[in-house]
């Protein structure tokens, strides 16, 4: 059996643990990949987290590290490659950590004060979980009764369920008054079924108690040959990044065939664009197809959505 050693590592939040065990180190959400945890809510503390991550710091370098998030779908490390890459690990001034933390200003994750709320209550709610078919029933009964979906903008427009109501989950949180006064019964559902219960938990949290969750979401409404609206639609925005960037590229290998050598450059230049976008995770040509018209249209409400790295 193994023998779990406690780590108390306050910064992320004042009662936060790590767990280590059999060369494994459960950071939760203090050390990430990459990052660590901010530390300006929930009784958080800069000077705090610099402390906890020295602790970390003297476990065995073979340490395999799993963080309470997989930001960017990065889901282990080692303390090795940490100590090596994280920026934060790698920074021995204490006034400087500190400084640095206190000096960004990010913005709070959509559902935080939802949580809060949850914890301070001490208890979970139980969701009612219903069929695509059985869904498909009530709506047809009841009046009330409407679709909530919970997707972005861009898969909604893609395909969705008649006459349902689209309400990203990352601005729920400011539509919760409106969806009250409509006096209205939900059924939430989003993609596969991962975004609807913390969508339908924060309904309820927030006073809206006729709520249902539709189990396995539109994929699965699908799947049982129920019918869905084709939108107009939309190519994502990673999609975009790839054909603008292999375009320039290409562009660039054939001026500098056919015109002039230095156009080369033009190739250069992007590739280089692309080693900066991984290796800060900072894409300046999906920063740039942001701001036209069309995408601004899409992906407008997933602007500004905090999360709990620093």
């Amino acid at each position: 059996m193994a023998k779990l050693k406690v780590i108390y590592a306050p910064g992320h939040t004042d009662d936060t643990i790590n767990l280590y065990a059999e060369g494994m180190v459960f950071t939760a959400d203090v050390l990430l990949i990459g990052n660590v945890g901010r530390s300006d809510f929930q009784n958080g503390s800069p000077e705090l987290m610099f402390d906890t991550l020295q602790r970390l710091k003297a476990l065995p370098k073979e340490t395999v590290v799993f963080p309470g998030h997989d930001y960017h779908e990065k889901k282990s490390s080692t303390m090795e490659i940490e100590k090596e890459s994280n920026p934060f690990l790698k920074e021995e001034s204490k006034e400087k950590f500190v400084s640095n933390m206190r000096s960004k200003i990010l913005q709070k994750p959509f559902n935080i004060d939802n949580i809060i709320r949850v914890n301070r209550k001490g208890e979970a709610l139980s969701l009612e979980m219903i069929s695509p078919k059985e869904a498909s029933n009530l709506i047809s009964r009841d009046v009330q009764m409407k679709f909530l979906d919970v997707r972005s903008v861009l898969e909604f427009n893609q395909e969705h369920i008649k006459d349902s109501i689209n309400v990203p989950i990352d601005i729920l949180a400011m539509k919760v008054n409106e969806l009250s006064q409509a006096k209205q019964a939900y059924i939430v559902l989003c993609r596969t079924g991962n975004r609807s219960p913390m969508a339908a938990d924060m309904l309820i949290q927030s006073g809206i108690h006729a709520v249902k969750v539709m189990d396995g979401g539109i994929s699965r409404w699908q799947k049982e040959r129920l019918p869905v609206v084709k939108g107009e639609g939309g190519i994502s925005l990673e999609r975009q990044v790839r054909v603008m960037t292999g375009s320039i590229v290409l562009l660039g290998i054939l001026l500098s065939w056919f015109i002039h050598p230095w156009f080369i450059g033009i190739s250069i230049f992007v590739c280089c664009g692309l080693i900066y976008a991984g290796l800060t995770d900072n894409c300046m040509m999906g920063i740039l197809l942001m701001k036209l018209p069309y995408n601004k249209k899409l992906y407008k409400t997933k602007l500004g959505g905090g999360t709990c790295s620093s």
